[in-house]
């Protein structure tokens, strides 16, 4: 569920509304997913700008593991 979250927010331009809808839940959930993201990595990327640009190279690492996990089977 947080890599799907990391994902969708990088895609959405950091935009918490817009990854929620992208995910069809609430905006709130991907709040709360953002705070655990920031307790287990010390990430901050809707504050940071360095975190910004580290969960946009997070999302595209994970965007590509994903991919070759379905390539695979």
């Amino acid at each position: 569920e947080l890599a799907k979250t990391v994902i969708a927010l990088s895609s959405s331009e950091m935009s918490p509304s817009a990854a929620a809808e992208r995910l069809y839940i609430h905006r709130n959930t991907v709040a709360f997913r953002m705070q655990r993201l920031k307790e287990q990595t010390g990430l901050d990327p809707l504050h940071c700008e360095s975190d910004r640009l580290r969960l946009h190279i997070l999302a595209a690492l994970l965007q590509i593991d994903r991919e070759n996990v379905e390539a695979d089977t």
